[in-house]
């Protein structure tokens, strides 16, 4: 959190849904708005992104909320990350995840 810098890490999982073609591995930076505190981002999350091919670069863009919260509300505890995803052809995707806050720095 850039206000105070605090840091936090999580760990992920859950499921989807998506269409395309290609495989490939991604790598991806993002960032999150409306979270005034780390356990805020703990928890159900819905996710929906697109995986494209630009020549010999892949692209991956995706958004994600909480899903306790209607999509792209104000307020939401919601993100945008975009990243770089080699072999890519095309997709779009959706999934529902649930993250754990496994550690922060203020604590």
């Amino acid at each position: 959190m850039f206000s105070d810098l605090t840091r936090a890490t999580y760990i992920y999982g859950g499921q989807g849904s998506s269409v395309g073609i290609g495989a490939s591995g991604v790598a991806y930076v993002g960032v999150i708005f409306n979270l005034s505190d780390p356990d805020y981002y703990a928890g159900p999350f819905g996710s929906a992104g697109f995986t494209i091919s630009l020549a010999d670069v892949g692209l991956t863009a995706f958004y994600f909320w909480d899903t306790s919260s209607a999509p792209l509300s104000g307020g939401t505890t919601q993100g945008l990350a975009v990243g770089y995803a080699p072999g890519a052809q095309v997709s779009m995707w959706s999934s529902s995840t649930m993250y754990s806050l496994t550690w922060r720095s203020d604590k």
